[in-house]
């Protein structure tokens, strides 16, 4: 396995892919579900504000509604 692997090559640039490569795949390993979960945690929030979109709507109606007899004088 050895004589196959660049990881052992005479070359430095071959070495230097090598290397690379395996970080690189680690890399994805460790990321790709954290990405996942990240995803998720946004997806659950953005969800969640939608929903919440018409209470908000109807709470602000309720509120000019409430508040429509209540005049307001503005000094100069």
């Amino acid at each position: 396995m050895q004589k196959n692997s660049w990881l052992y090559s005479d070359s430095f640039l071959k070495r230097a892919f090598a290397i690379w490569g395996h970080a690189a795949v680690a890399h994805l390993i460790i990321m790709v579900p954290i990405m996942i979960l990240w995803f998720l945690v946004i997806a659950l929030f953005v969800s969640s504000m939608i929903r919440a979109i018409p209470d908000m709507q109807r709470e602000f109606e309720r509120m000019d509604d409430t508040n429509a007899g209540i005049q307001v004088e503005l000094q100069p």
